[in-house]
């Protein structure tokens, strides 16, 4: 299987292969995207992305693969939910009720991932994550697949993908859903001068196919709370289990990262640097608001800037939390440390919910 993660600078492309909770690395690649061509995880040039994956499955002899998408976008809408364990038809009836306050419109589509599946007196009860996912994005991706003639396994979604590895390196972890955080646009300094529905729709019930039952467990004692930082061009992705141990995941968008007056490339990276720390910094600080008898311990990092370590060096110092490149679960195999950090986001699409 081919597993993708799509970013506003990269494909990241992961060809392996699963077998239950273990996850072998055949071969990874990155290839950079024109500019503008995919924004907040939006296909926005569909020609170009053809033409550069076509090119790629030319000279790597994939022929007519299995493909599983990663992906992340603002547009979706996430919301977590404790409801009787129906059939699939009045669990998604129940979601569309709920998430109304969400989508106003039928031009979303309704999944769901279940996390955990419990009792309450005789009834049975599951703890789960909805997603309201916009069509047209969905299209995209199912679209990519028709051209480059390959059959459509999955789409997942990135903050799920990240909890099912966390959930292999911390068992008791569970996840519990999104914090929203509407994208902010950077002041910029003044200037003086002049002025037919998805025909592969069903590929989604894959995702909700796969449950996990989990244990009723308290998770990790004082001292051992985490923050996971996901580094992209365009926006971080923060997963913390600091609130009530479970997974928490946000988005925060970054627009014009890159310092508009910086005289050196060597400048403006350090610009973006800056920025990412002084985010990881008010995420400190909103979870020890939340919970402050309980701070966050340490931090380990993922994605695919390639200063990460460094980044993770400058953390440490800044924000005064120990900082290191994301442990790899042993489960998974074939890939080194360093590019599992890089990968994380198409790996564990080949994961599976057992």
């Amino acid at each position: 299987m081919i597993a993708m993660e799509f970013t506003s600078q990269y494909i990241h492309l992961v060809e392996g292969s699963a077998s239950g909770n273990n996850v072998t690395v055949k071969n990874t690649l990155s290839v950079p995207v024109p500019e503008r061509s995919v924004r907040n995880g939006q296909v926005q040039n569909y020609e170009d992305i053809l033409r550069v994956l076509e090119s790629v499955f030319m000279e790597q002899n994939y022929k007519k693969p299995q493909i599983a998408f990663s992906l992340d976008s603002t547009a979706i809408k996430t919301k977590h939910m404790e409801l009787p364990y129906e059939t699939k038809e009045k669990a998604l009836l129940f979601m569309r009720h709920e998430l109304g306050e969400l989508i106003a419109d039928e031009t979303y589509i309704i999944d769901y991932v279940i996390h955990k599946i419990f009792r309450k007196g005789k009834a049975q009860y599951m703890e789960c994550t909805a997603y309201a996912i916009p069509r047209d994005l969905l299209k995209e991706y199912s679209n990519l697949c028709k051209g480059l003639e390959a059959k459509l396994k999955i789409m997942d979604i990135l903050g799920d993908v990240v909890a099912k590895q966390l959930e292999l390196q911390y068992p008791k972890l569970q996840y519990k859903g999104a914090i929203e955080v509407k994208p902010k646009k950077k002041s910029q300094p003044k200037k003086k001068g002049k002025k037919k529905d998805i025909e592969e729709e069903e590929s989604l019930e894959d995702v909700e196919e796969d449950t996990k039952t989990l244990q009723l467990e308290e998770f990790y004692d004082k001292g051992t709370l985490k923050l996971w930082v996901g580094i992209y061009d365009e926006k971080m992705k923060l997963f913390t289990n600091g609130i009530d141990g479970k997974i928490f995941s946000r988005t925060i968008m970054l627009e014009g990262l890159s310092n508009t007056e910086a005289e050196t490339q060597g400048e403006a990276e350090r610009e973006q640097i800056l920025t990412y720390i002084e985010e990881i910094k008010k995420f400190l600080q909103f979870q020890e608001d939340i919970a402050p008898d309980t701070p966050i311990q340490s931090i380990e990092m993922f994605g695919e800037h390639p200063r990460l370590a460094e980044i993770c060096e400058f953390t440490s110092q800044l924000a005064e939390r120990k900082s290191s490149i994301i442990q790899k679960p042993k489960q998974i195999k074939g890939v080194s440390p360093a590019e599992y950090a890089k990968y994380m986001g198409a790996i564990g699409c080949l994961l599976r919910r057992a």
